[in-house]
């Protein structure tokens, strides 16, 4: 879907119209990074590394709560992984929107909005309601057309 994303981007790059993506793309090779320091912390937690990372990335307030006394800087350094890993994925492919790290469909922007998988895309009309719910390629450029229109009607719909 990125290419027909990236030309509908330049298409309509002079129209009042944001495309911003919500990534879970996070460095699964996290734990690599992780000092013993960390890794003791984790492992005080009495759950698996993978699913306290996890959990991290969700902003779960318990296992946070438990792992700022002990390792405040972990959150952090998985947070940047996540970051760094996303960085790369948008610069190999020349992905220009804004995007938000979330690391999970657990994280506070996926929850709020109901995504449990990716990609899931929601249009918006220009007074901020939910028009239309994953739809791809051309209906998708449709459906951001016909909403500009109706921004240049005046906003009927």
């Amino acid at each position: 879907m990125v290419p027909h994303e990236k030309a509908m981007v330049e298409k309509l790059e002079k129209k009042p119209f944001a495309l911003i993506g919500i990534n879970s793309d996070g460095d699964r090779d996290v734990s690599k990074q992780l000092d013993e320091k960390e890794k003791t912390a984790i492992k005080d937690l009495g759950k698996p590394e993978s699913e306290v990372i996890e959990a991290i990335r969700r902003g779960d307030a318990r296992i946070l709560d438990k792992l700022h006394a002990s390792a405040p800087a972990l959150e952090g350094k998985i947070r940047d992984a996540d970051r760094a890993t996303l960085r790369k994925i948008l610069d190999k492919n020349k992905i220009t929107w804004r995007q938000a790290v979330e690391g999970s469909t657990g994280g506070a922007l996926a929850t709020r909005w109901n995504i449990s998988g990716w990609p899931t895309i929601y249009v918006l009309d220009g007074k901020g309601v939910i028009r239309f719910r994953d739809l791809r390629d051309q209906e998708l450029e449709d459906a951001v057309v016909k909403l500009l229109a109706e921004t240049d009607e005046g906003g009927k719909h």
